[in-house]
């Protein structure tokens, strides 16, 4: 029996529990400081089952959440009773409301498999956007910080359940592939499953260039830190952050 996306939804926060969403909410927080923006209602795109929606929507936020799972979302609803949640395509996104800041974490931004796709993405998050806006989004898979081959294993040990997924990254011509292979053992019963995910791999200067094509100021960061990414440090995750200027 194969296990089903629909089922591994219900697993997601289990396999991410290690995941400081929380650090990463006050992250978000202290770039509205440090850019002096008067935020109050946040496009999440790709929020999942809304972990980082939840924290948002407690510290006073109004959140509209999209996400391409309707299974995601079902997850979602249950823990976010104040937020909206649209099934939605960052490539196609079209709420017909503009807010103060739209943030896609968590390597999103990669579920675009080329360059034309993130142009349309990133010309999506703009319009959404008002005047003076921000768009917040990270990334471990640019082609300067990429890892050809990293793997990780991750685990849910319960009384009645057990899971174990490998997953792993190979480099292609022009994207990368993410591999999942999950073992779940429930009630007696031994599940196999297996996936893959091809997805895009950007330079971070030509991602910089089409930002700045399209209307943002854009300022990378090292990770959830407040140092600048200056292209020579080792850094695995950077933080994109865009501007949207007076039009």
């Amino acid at each position: 029996m194969n296990i089903s996306y629909k089922r591994l939804a219900q697993y997601y926060d289990k396999i991410y529990s290690w995941k400081d969403y929380a650090k990463e909410v006050d992250f978000i927080e202290g770039l509205f400081k440090k850019f002096k923006l008067n935020v109050k209602d946040i496009l999440e795109v790709a929020c999942g089952t809304g972990n980082h929606t939840v924290l948002l929507d407690k510290r006073g936020y109004s959140v509209v959440g999209i996400d391409i799972s309707n299974d995601m979302l079902d997850i979602a609803r249950g823990k976010v009773k104040g937020a909206k949640f649209i099934q939605g395509d960052m490539r196609k996104l079209d709420v017909r409301k503009k807010f103060d800041a739209v943030l896609c974490l968590f390597n999103s931004i990669a579920y675009n498999h080329d360059y034309s796709e993130l142009e349309q993405t990133l010309k999506n998050f703009h319009n959404h956007l008002k005047p003076n806006g921000i768009l917040i989004f990270d990334n471990s898979f640019f082609k300067e910080t990429f890892i050809d081959g990293y793997s990780r294993i991750n685990t849910v040990d319960e009384e009645n359940m057990k899971l174990v997924r490998f997953s792993s990254s190979e480099k292609l011509e022009s994207n990368f592939k993410l591999v999942f292979a999950y073992l779940m053992k429930k009630n007696g019963q031994l599940d196999f499953d297996f996936e893959e995910h091809v997805m895009g791999m950007f330079g971070i200067n030509d991602v910089k260039k089409m930002m700045k094509k399209i209307g943002f100021r854009t300022v990378v960061f090292n990770g959830f830190t407040d140092k600048r990414y200056n292209g020579r440090d080792n850094a695995r995750t950077l933080i994109f952050v865009g501007l949207k200027l007076r039009q």
